[in-house]
């Protein structure tokens, strides 16, 4: 086959390779030519060109040229004449010590307004850096330092700062200070003269409000009666969903999460109101206007030190009256014991604790913005005149972000009622979720065992500001319910040693528990059984480390069986054992554990541990469920059995499980049960007893005779329905103003033991 000829083909030039848009198009170029003989030579010219790229040992400047298209940047090699040099970076403005820049207004009023103050003199720089040395954000080395209207940061330091220009010895410097002084006075004037009209009437506007909040201040504020102070931080003007405005006072204070105290944070909010309101009647103002502040903070000095106090032992067990809020922040009344364990309460709501800052003092709370690197819609259409402009408050961080989209047209600012870029939420916490289900729990796992101690800092005082009249903890269950989303308040986080209901409560009410030791000797048991049962649990308390099996860690506890029927006083037991050694008494029912063998194991293996590390008397209330014979044909009840039995065999305190139907128990169950008591039906004597000691307890001033008492204790009924019986007949004896007397008591079994209608 005969070559091809390609002698007479056009040659490729190489600066048509360059000018090719890609290989694609350098193909399409190449397969057009005939002379396939130059073809080589055109490669090569190809790949000199490119091995030579970067060599000239000089800069080429490019520069951007008019737009091609919409994602493409076309570089030119020509200055683009429209490009001028800042005025501010021309030497002649770099001479000036202040620069004044000057904005044009869209709206009514002037038609120019401020829009920053730019400080280049070194000197000014160094007296600005006395000036705001309690501040962050400020770097007074920095090339020029940017002060924007409505100037916060000069109106709280405006005494200090102006105390520094008159005393100023060095002439120049002075002159520099009192030109600054000179440029700020004609914007802060007007603030500063009416400021001081409404502080002098102990009133103020909703548009002077940041005026009397100075960052870093003592801020008072009171909730369910309990006063608190924090340390402001700063605030803000924010929207709610409903459209109206709201001033944030956006505080701190400690607080201990289980582990150590730190700095928390939260917002208390104002809400827009129309023309003045005394300073005292907003709920939240500056803690030196209160009328009683020296004596306040002597006060909240005793509970900041209670607050600490409580946070020494892993746990604490306290009397308390008053109110509670549980995790779902729902409100009710406590009048009864609690326990006080943080690092439980954290441990079971991870997903709800904040975390804390360190607390340090020697860091300033406030900031302010100098820097000139932001860039912002010009809504001066909503500043009106340089008047309104001072009185507008509003954070950097909420200022509208412009976004550069080339080629687009550029997007109007959102008027200041709209619901554009300024909408911002309202300033509260977000809703907590409540806790999940909780899981097994080893003890001593993080965030359960006994904390760290940290003290909250050097020179703190926990009862100021920053201690919260709250603590974490476990109280009473079933209380009243009602809505209320609770922000940190003067409380304490605690976990309920009667049915484990997670809830906060205040540090105020809280107080020791008052014992009642005579609950045991009053026990209307034979004093065999009395001797028998203390016994047992003393020694259990007290030498619950010095036995083992031979699986380690395997059967520690004791576990008692009371047997009976209802109202012979099997739970009254445990309740006196309880309060003989002062010790919590932790008392469930079955019906709380659940239904399945998961959800046992879940919630048995977590109240174990509790009641472990609590050291306190555990009572299973009414257990038969769990304790009933095995059978073929139930497999899911034999699974809440096994796994119940398991459980048991790990337990390390003290036990007591009661019961009615003993003949139905699961003989496994028999190997397990170190003392098992059989409480017999109540004589005719013992009832006599109950008889009296109710009357003598309820009624003192009742007036029944022993002959009578007699009578009484032949009615066939169990000590829970004799007291019930000597209750409603002092509430009938009250009711008629007289003595309680036995006939009230007849009146209450007559209407008992007949028909309530007929009488019969």
């Amino acid at each position: 086959m005969a070559s091809p000829a390609v002698s007479d083909q056009k040659p490729v030039n190489s600066q048509e390779i360059l000018q090719a848009d890609g290989i694609s198009d350098l193909h399409q170029k190449l397969s057009h030519e005939s002379d396939t003989d130059d073809l080589d030579d055109t490669f090569d010219d190809y790949v000199t060109v490119f091995e030579d790229a970067g060599t000239l040992c000089k800069v080429k400047v490019l520069y951007e040229g008019p737009r091609k298209c919409h994602c493409c940047i076309n570089w030119v090699e020509e200055y683009p004449e429209d490009v001028k040099e800042s005025i501010e970076e021309q030497s002649e403005s770099k001479r000036h010590a202040i620069l004044v820049r000057m904005k044009k207004n869209h709206g009514e009023g002037k038609p120019l307004v401020l829009d920053s103050v730019v400080v280049q003199n070194l000197h000014l720089k160094n007296l600005l850096g006395e000036v705001f040395r309690d501040y962050v954000g400020i770097t007074t080395n920095l090339k020029k330092l940017v002060f924007r209207p409505p100037f916060h940061e000069f109106f709280y330091a405006w005494d200090h700062f102006s105390e520094l220009c008159k005393s100023q010895s060095d002439i120049v410097v002075k002159n520099y200070a009192r030109l600054l002084r000179k440029v700020l006075s004609a914007e802060l004037a007007e603030t500063i003269f009416t400021s001081a009209d409404l502080a002098r009437n102990g009133v103020i506007t909703f548009e002077y409000l940041w005026t009397i909040f100075k960052p870093g201040i003592d801020v008072y504020s009171s909730q369910d009666g309990h006063d608190r102070i924090y340390k402001l931080t700063s605030t803000g003007i924010s929207m709610t969903f409903s459209g109206q405005r709201c001033f944030s006072v956006n505080v701190q204070y400690v607080d201990f999460d289980g582990n150590a105290f730190g700095w928390a944070t939260t917002s208390l909010p104002i809400f827009d109101f129309s023309g003045t309101k005394s300073v005292t009647d907003l709920g939240v103002f500056p803690a030196v206007l209160h009328p009683n502040v020296e004596e306040l903070k002597r006060e909240l000095s005793t509970r900041g030190k209670k607050f600490k106090d409580l946070q020494q032992d892993p746990y604490h067990y306290a009397g308390y009256q008053g109110l509670a809020t549980d995790v779902e922040d729902n409100r009710f009344n406590v009048d009864g014991r609690i326990i006080i364990d943080p690092s439980a309460y954290h441990f079971f709501n991870a997903k709800k604790r904040a975390p804390l800052m360190h607390i340090n003092l020697s860091i300033p709370l406030t900031s302010i913005q100098v820097n000139d690197d932001r860039h912002h819609f010009d809504d001066s259409s909503s500043d009106g005149d340089s008047s309104s402009s001072r009185h507008k408050h509003r954070r950097d961080s909420e200022d509208p972000i412009m976004v550069h989209q080339p080629m687009a047209p550029p997007h109007p600012a959102p008027g200041p009622s709209g619901f554009g870029s300024n909408f911002t939420s309202p300033p509260f916490p977000p809703h907590p979720q409540g806790p999940p289900p909780p899981g097994p729990l080893p003890y001593g796992s993080p965030g359960f065992g006994p904390p760290p101690m940290m003290n909250p800092g050097p020179g703190m005082n926990p009862g100021l500001g920053p201690a919260p009249p709250l603590g974490f903890g476990f109280g009473p269950a079933r209380p009243r319910r009602s809505g209320f989303p609770a922000p940190p308040v003067p409380r304490m986080k605690l976990p309920n040693p009667n049915a484990s209901r997670q809830a906060t409560f205040y540090v105020d009410p809280i107080s020791e528990v008052r014992w009642n030791e005579d609950a045991f000797e009053s026990l209307l048991l034979a004093e065999d059984y009395k001797k028998l049962i203390l016994a047992f649990v003393q020694s259990q308390v007290q030498n619950k480390d010095s036995f083992d099996d031979v699986i380690e860690g395997k059967g520690r506890g004791i576990i008692m069986l009371l047997e009976g029927t209802p109202g012979v006083g099997k739970t009254l037991t445990a309740e006196a054992v309880a309060d003989k050694l002062r010790r919590p008494l932790y008392a469930i029912s079955g019906g709380e554990l659940g239904t399945s063998a998961q959800q046992l194991e879940s919630a048995l293996n977590t109240i174990l541990e509790i009641a472990a590390k609590w050291d306190a008397v555990l009572l299973l209330d009414e257990c038969d469920v769990f304790l009933e014979k095995r059978s073929m044909d139930n497999l899911k009840r034999n699974g809440t059995v096994a796994v119940f039995l398991r459980l048991l065999e790990y337990y390390r305190g003290v036990l007591f499980m009661t019961t009615n139907r003993v003949d139905r128990i699961d003989p496994a169950f028999q190997s397990r049960i170190h003392l098992t008591i059989e409480y017999p039906r109540l004589t005719g004597e013992v009832r006599r007893q109950i008889w009296a000691r109710f009357l003598e307890g309820f009624c003192p001033e009742s007036r029944i005779e022993a002959s009578e008492l007699e009578e009484l204790a032949r009615v066939e009924a169990n000590g829970r329905e004799i007291k019930n019986l000597v209750k409603t007949a002092q509430l009938l004896a009250k009711h008629e103003s007289k003595p309680l007397t036995v006939e009230h008591i007849r009146t209450v079994l007559r209407v008992i033991k007949r028909n309530a209608i007929t009488g019969e």
